[in-house]
C-alpha cells in the first residue's frame, strides 16, 4: 500500500510538471544583432517589396523594373539597363536630371525582394561576379556630395544564402597612368564640371616621402573671414589638378597659399574650441622640396596667384600614381598623398 501511494504521488507530480511546461508560452530567442559595419541600411524590407499582389512570380523584366522604380521614385530615375543573371535581374537606374549618374539593384525574381548594391555614382564599368555580387569602377563623382574624389574600383556582395543581408561594399582608389590627368575637389553636378569655391587654405607642410609627395593644410590666415572659410569642411583638402605638362608632373592646388597672415590670435581665441594650428603669420617657403627619391626628382613648389603649384620630374620607375586623402586626427588637418609605383 505504501509503495502504491508513493508511486501515485510521484505520477501526480510528473503530470503537474508536464502541464506546467505545456502552459508556459514558448519564447523565440532574439536574433543576433548585426554590427553596423556589416549591414548597411537595406533599400527596404523584403515584406515591403513583395507584398503587392498585382505582381506574378517569378517576376518579368517589366515587373522587376516597376518594383525598383516604385521604390526609388519614377520622377527621379529611369531604367538604364536590365541584365538577366541566374534567374534574377541586375537593374541599373539613372537619374533623370543627370543620366551619367546611376545606381544598381539586384531583384530576386522568385520573391520580388530587392537589394540595393551601390550608391549614386558616375560608373565607368561594371561586371556581375555572381548572384547579388558586382564589381565596378567609377569616376569619383557622387551625386550625394558636391565633391569629386579619386576614380575608384570596388565590389558589392551580399554574404548569405538567397536574398539575405548583410551587404559588403569595398572601394579602392585606382592606379592611373602618370600621363592621365585627374581633378579632385568641389564639383558642380548639374553642369558636370569643377565648381568654384570661396574656401581658402594655407599649405601647412609639403614633402617628398618614400613613394611620393605629401601635402597637409590649415586655415588661411589672411583675415578672419579667410580663417572661418576653412570650416566646417575642415577634413576636406582644397581642390586640385594633377597633369603632365610636357615631361613635368604638375600639381595645382586652388585657393591655397604658401604664406598668410592678418587674422589675429585674439580672433582665433574667440572660437569655442581652439584648434591645434600654429600662430599667424605662417609661411611655407618656396623652392625645392628636398632630396630626390626613387620616383621623384627636382621637386619644387611656388605661388601662382591664389594657387600653389608643385612641379617635379619622374624617374623611369614611376609609371602609375594614386591619390589618397585623410586627416591627421581630430578632423582638423586634412592631407593628401600622391603615391607612385612601377
Amino acid at each position: 500500500m505504501k509503495k502504491s501511494l508513493i508511486l501515485f504521488l510521484s505520477l501526480c507530480m510528473l503530470l503537474a510538471v508536464g502541464c506546467s511546461a505545456q502552459n508556459t508560452p514558448f519564447t523565440e530567442p532574439p536574433a543576433p544583432t548585426p554590427t553596423p559595419s556589416q549591414t548597411p541600411e537595406p533599400a527596404s524590407t523584403p515584406s515591403d517589396l513583395s507584398s503587392d499582389t498585382k505582381f506574378k512570380y517569378p517576376l518579368s523584366e517589366d515587373a522587376a523594373a516597376k518594383i525598383v522604380l516604385d521604390h526609388c521614385g519614377e520622377e527621379h530615375f529611369f531604367v538604364k539597363e536590365i541584365v538577366p543573371y541566374s534567374g534574377d535581374f541586375l537593374i541599373e537606374l539613372a537619374q533623370n536630371n543627370a543620366p551619367t549618374i546611376s545606381l544598381f539593384f539586384w531583384v530576386f525574381r522568385q520573391s520580388g525582394n530587392i537589394q540595393q548594391l551601390t550608391g549614386t555614382m558616375e560608373f565607368t564599368s561594371y561586371e556581375i561576379k555572381g548572384v547579388c555580387s558586382l564589381a565596378f569602377t567609377h569616376s569619383g563623382v557622387n551625386s550625394e556630395v558636391p565633391y569629386k574624389g579619386m576614380p575608384a574600383s570596388g565590389t558589392a556582395k551580399v554574404h548569405g544564402v538567397g536574398d539575405t543581408w548583410p551587404l559588403d561594399i569595398a572601394e579602392y582608389p585606382m592606379w592611373l597612368d602618370v600621363t592621365e590627368p585627374v581633378y579632385i575637389g568641389y564639383w558642380d553636378g548639374s553642369e558636370g564640371k569643377p565648381a568654384d569655391s570661396s574656401r581658402e587654405t594655407q599649405l601647412y607642410d609639403a614633402r617628398i616621402d618614400a613613394n611620393g609627395l605629401s601635402f597637409s593644410f590649415i586655415p588661411c590666415g589672411n583675415s578672419n573671414e579667410s580663417y572661418q572659410s576653412f570650416f566646417p569642411a575642415v577634413t576636406t583638402c582644397p581642390s586640385f589638378d594633377i597633369f603632365m605638362d610636357g615631361d613635368i608632373f604638375t600639381i595645382r592646388m586652388y585657393n591655397t597659399y604658401l604664406e598668410s597672415g592678418g587674422v589675429s590670435n585674439e580672433d582665433i581665441s574667440q572660437w569655442p574650441d581652439p584648434y591645434p594650428y600654429p600662430e599667424y603669420p605662417y609661411l611655407f617657403p618656396e623652392g625645392s622640396l628636398g632630396r630626390d627619391s626613387h620616383f621623384v626628382t627636382d621637386a619644387e613648389i611656388y605661388q601662382d596667384g591664389s594657387d600653389t603649384v608643385v612641379t617635379c620630374k619622374l624617374t623611369e620607375h614611376a609609371a602609375h600614381y594614386q591619390v589618397e586623402s585623410s586627416n591627421f586626427g581630430n578632423d582638423t588637418i586634412p592631407y593628401f598623398r600622391v603615391k607612385f609605383r612601377h
